[in-house]
């Protein structure tokens, strides 16, 4: 039982309360949690509208609902106490979890996902993975990403997990050994790249958004013993995995490609990228359907993005792309100031903005102001510098 395992609900469950607080309050970094903290107006300090919204999150994800216990969240006031819940809950049921699309732009949609499913996928990486010693997760355990990799698949495996986020990439060839699992997203491998030390024999698993072949490569160079990328959505869980330097994506055993989707024995998904199929059992990913791109292991959509920077009132119009700044992928934008007003203080007036009216993953990093959107010989949208 994954609930068992040593401090995985409490990661869990401090994990998923930090992401709905970063959702409820942009432009304010999420508290540090300990299974100590509690939710009182001297300590973590949530009002009663945020309490709810973050119970309703958590009671969705492990389903007490179904368990009968949805109503207890609210009458205890500490991480440990909800965690206890929880335990409780997934006794009586656990056949089911519910997790969420990023929502980063709009409304985050709600994945139910079999546990036996999942399970599925877990046997699966494991036979993969082979046997590391240990695991190291940089990533969050409420998303499935998470969730598979450092909460499943260490249950399943008998493995211990350490949680490397707090120190940082650069700290990363100290904290691992050989045959180590570190579980990772594209922006955090790109920046255990930039620190440039020396790293033992690992495996480095992805997913969350495309891993270039730059950072693929130099992982290798820095010591990585085995790149695995992972693709997959909230809605499908896994779908495929991959081996540096292969490009081509294989499907788990159990999906088969179904149109411009793909199915299993019970149920046929549609798949949120375009790929281009080399046969029937390997593809690679060519780009978003919506629109979207991923900055930082989150999808954002710059149309979306571009609609909030219009209810600036100096603003007349905007255009907002991707843009690499460093090894990162980020957003920039290009606004044109209404009528009669300075462009020499937008810019700085546009940060301001996006910090209280937008996530983090969202906002861009650069403001170019000009009179009028780029356009290239032809009259088409151009890219600016």
């Amino acid at each position: 039982m994954w609930w068992q395992s040593a401090g995985a609900l409490d990661r869990f469950v401090i994990d998923l309360v930090r992401g709905e607080l970063e959702r409820l309050r942009p432009g304010r970094p999420a508290p540090a949690l300990t299974p100590a903290s509690r939710f009182d107006p001297e300590d973590v300090g949530l009002d009663s509208l945020e309490l709810l919204n973050v119970a309703t999150a958590l009671a969705e994800a492990v389903q007490l609902g179904r368990s009968g216990l949805g109503d207890s969240l609210l009458a205890r006031r500490s991480v440990a106490e909800w965690s206890r819940i929880c335990a409780q809950g997934l006794e009586r049921f656990s056949d089911e979890m519910v997790f969420h699309t990023s929502g980063s732009t709009g409304p985050a949609k709600s994945c139910a996902h079999l546990l036996s499913d999942l399970g599925r996928e877990i046997a699966v990486l494991a036979s993969i993975v082979g046997a590391p010693g240990r695991i190291l997760t940089a990533v969050p355990s409420h998303h499935i990403y998470g969730f598979l990799f450092t909460v499943l698949l260490p249950a399943h495996l008998g493995l211990p997990v350490t949680d490397v986020r707090a120190a940082g990439p650069w700290a990363l060839g100290r904290l691992c050994v050989a045959d180590d699992l570190v579980v990772g997203h594209p922006a955090f491998w790109a920046l255990v790249c930039r620190a440039n030390q020396s790293l033992p024999a690992i495996t480095a698993v992805s997913s969350a958004g495309r891993l270039d072949a730059a950072t693929e490569a130099e992982l290798t160079r820095l010591g990585a013993a085995r790149v695995l990328e992972i693709y997959g959505s909230g809605e499908t869980a896994g779908m495929g995995w991959r081996q540096s330097p292969d490009p081509a994506f294989r499907l788990f055993p159990y999906w088969r490609r179904c149109g411009d989707g793909i199915e299993s024995e019970t149920r046929a998904v549609p798949v949120p990228d375009r790929l281009e199929w080399l046969d029937d059992r390997r593809f690679t990913v060519v780009g978003r359907l919506d629109g979207g791109v991923k900055v930082g292991g989150t999808i954002v959509h710059p149309e979306r993005v571009r609609a909030r920077l219009l209810e600036h009132p100096q603003v007349q119009d905007a255009a907002v792309r991707p843009a690499k700044f460093g090894d990162i992928w980020r957003l920039k934008a290009f606004i044109v100031p209404t009528a009669g007003h300075d462009p020499a203080t937008l810019a700085e007036d546009m940060h301001r903005f996006v910090e209280t009216s937008l996530t983090a993953p969202e906002r861009p990093r650069s403001f170019t102001v000009g009179p009028a959107l780029p356009h290239n010989a032809q009259g088409k949208p151009a890219d600016w510098g």
